[in-house]
């Protein structure tokens, strides 16, 4: 420590300050700075250049300056430097519990390659401008990374938790709060038990779930995607990887897609608009509603109406369409001249008028069951659709 400072800081609080400088300490990712068992909010900002610099602020609320100086005593935090394991180590000197009338913030201004361990008691995390691993976990409070790159692993189990312009690995959790991921690349994993999820403009891949919450994903470029929530909605917007979607509780909503991409809802709507590649639904209880759809198609409900408006792309080899429903209405609209071999059938009726057709179909109906079968220039793309106690309609475009 190279200089303190005590002061009264206005009629009810009392200030200390304590000041720690490390002028040798390397910007070469040599250097660790490990801190624990500490209640407070710690700021961690880089430099570019040796040297680094710890303020500890403590802040005593509604004491007398003879108690205020007793807490503040109680409540020392220790710091070490041990130059022959390359580290910097904070800790509490006594176990510490929370106390609302002491405040304490850590401010850490250090080289930008620097490695982090921080385990704190509660608190905000703040970093920014920094590169190296880093271990980020807080028992109560919001984290918030900005700048950075290299690998991060954080949790925190009551805050929310942002981060901004990252390259690397981060994987991050919150167990009752939001997370948000934006402007970064990289392979991103985040998980929430409380609160929703949210990745925009990012380039790599994603991995996340929520227990309580929705997932927003909007312009997001890489290899693979995978979300699952078990009581929200999912939507994504202007997407291009591998996309694999799944909610227990709610809907699906997507917009400019391109990649392969499934789908699932235990209960709720499945609603796609201009996607591109291979798209496989399927929904327990909703209904599912495809636009400006461009690829192959695989979509089941067990209870709701499914529509398909197919549009053309000579550049897609390969085209197949399989749609069921156990529980309601079939619509489709094809292009003109699109070369189709159409197989439908409908369950649970013996009315062909449930079949309606603008291409010319051969239809027979048996017992409790109708059928069409027919084909546009030489149908080399199969078209399957089944419908059990519903209907099936098909239009041109």
């Amino acid at each position: 420590m190279t200089h303190a400072e005590f002061e009264k800081d206005s009629n009810h609080s009392f200030r200390n300050r304590e000041t720690y400088r490390f002028d040798e300490l390397p910007d070469d990712g040599s250097y660790t700075i490990s801190i624990a068992d500490v209640y407070g909010n710690i700021t961690l900002r880089g430099h570019n250049g040796s040297g680094a610099q710890l303020i500890i602020l403590k802040t005593i609320h509604g004491l007398s300056e003879k108690k205020a100086k007793r807490v503040i005593n109680d409540s020392k935090i220790s710091v070490f430097h041990l130059e022959d394991e390359y580290l910097i180590r904070v800790r509490s000197e006594k176990k510490m519990q929370y106390d609302r009338t002491i405040e304490n913030t850590l401010e850490f201004n250090l080289p930008r390659n620097v490695n982090i361990n921080l385990e704190i008691l509660g608190g905000d995390i703040d970093l920014r401008d920094l590169q190296g691993e880093y271990i980020l976990n807080t028992l109560g409070g919001d984290v918030v990374i900005t700048s950075f790159a290299g690998r991060i692993e954080s949790q925190t189990s009551g805050g929310n938790m942002t981060v901004t312009e990252t390259e690397g690995f981060i994987r991050i959790h919150s167990s009752g709060g939001n997370i948000s991921i934006s402007d970064s690349q990289g392979q991103f994993n985040a998980s929430t038990e409380g609160g929703s999820i949210r990745f925009s403009d990012l380039n790599g891949s994603i991995d996340a779930q929520t227990s309580g919450g929705s997932i927003e994903l909007d312009h997001i470029t890489g290899d693979e995607i995978s979300c699952r929530t078990s009581g929200g909605n999912i939507q994504a917007e202007v997407i291009s990887a591998k996309v694999t979607l799944k909610t227990s509780g709610g809907g699906i909503n997507l917009n400019n897609i391109e990649g392969n991409i499934d789908l699932s809802t235990s209960g709720g709507n499945i609603d796609a608009v201009l996607c591109k590649g291979s798209l496989k639904c399927n929904t327990s209880a909703g209904n599912i509603s495809l636009e400006e759809v461009i690829g192959s198609v695989d979509a089941f409900t067990s209870a709701g109406n499914i529509s398909l408006d197919l549009t053309y792309d000579s550049s897609i080899k390969d085209y197949s369409f399989n749609m069921e429903t156990d529980a309601g209405d079939l619509i489709v609209h094809i292009p003109k001249g699109l070369p189709v071999s159409i197989e439908s059938t409908i369950y649970g009726t013996g009315s062909t008028k449930e079949l309606n057709s603008e291409i010319p179909l051969k239809i027979t109906s048996k017992g409790s069951t109708v059928k069409g079968t027919g084909t546009v220039k030489g149908g080399t793309i199969p078209l399957l659709l089944t419908a059990h106690y519903g209907s099936i309609t098909i239009k041109q475009n």
